[in-house]
């Protein structure tokens, strides 16, 4: 159990200690920073609201992960399950669905939590995927850091733009992905970009 903050993380010791609880141990650290076990292992959290996304991305590369139970801001959560042409469907959206199977659990109203925040809590079930490599996770953030950056644009534009591809380059490259030409970045589903990843091309233009 990872908590950042002293006086909580000395509650937490204390209750598991008088509990007689063996499998916790109680790591005063960033949830985000320290290294996880490769060992397998489950993660439940009430996630602070400022690193969920963080968080997210860490998980994703937690190799004895078997899931993960998360409560997260509403608004993050509306990210982490949002279709592709939705307003909110974006990066977050794209590498947790590519690397989770995603599901809503239920949600936590405001006055559950002192203090109480503004918003809503949801708590999802991640269940990791296992299928993509070190690489091809790199490969998907960098790929989907540049092209959301013109999420309204239509993908060769923004291939133009965020890599400075020649137009016979992006027809070759969508062409071979089977994805159209007039579709914009926000409507690409996580597979697409997975297989335009997977060409090979960042190599080349990722400077």
């Amino acid at each position: 159990c990872s908590e950042l903050d002293e006086t909580l993380a000395g509650i937490l010791k204390n209750e598991v200690e008088s509990r007689g609880i063996a499998n916790v141990d109680i790591i005063k650290a960033d949830a985000t920073r320290f290294e996880i076990s490769k060992r397998a292992h489950i993660v439940v959290s009430n996630t602070p609201f400022n690193i969920s996304s963080r968080l997210v991305v860490k998980l994703c590369r937690d190799e004895g992960l078997l899931y993960a139970v998360l409560g997260v801001q509403n608004e993050v959560g509306l990210r982490l399950l949002a279709k592709p042409g939705e307003s909110s469907y974006g990066r977050l959206s794209v590498i947790a669905q590519l690397c989770f199977d995603i599901v809503k659990l239920f949600k936590i109203p405001p006055r559950a939590f002192i203090p109480r925040p503004e918003v809503a809590t949801l708590v999802l079930r991640l269940t990791p995927k296992h299928s993509l490599t070190e690489k091809e996770i790199a490969d998907v953030e960098l790929l989907t850091r540049r092209l959301f950056s013109l999420r309204k644009r239509k993908v060769p534009g923004a291939l133009k733009e965020a890599f400075n591809l020649s137009d016979e380059e992006i027809r070759k490259l969508l062409s071979r992905c089977g994805v159209s030409q007039d579709l914009r970045v926000y409507e690409l589903t996580p597979s697409q970009l997975l297989r335009i990843t997977r060409e090979g091309f960042l190599e080349l233009h990722s400077l």
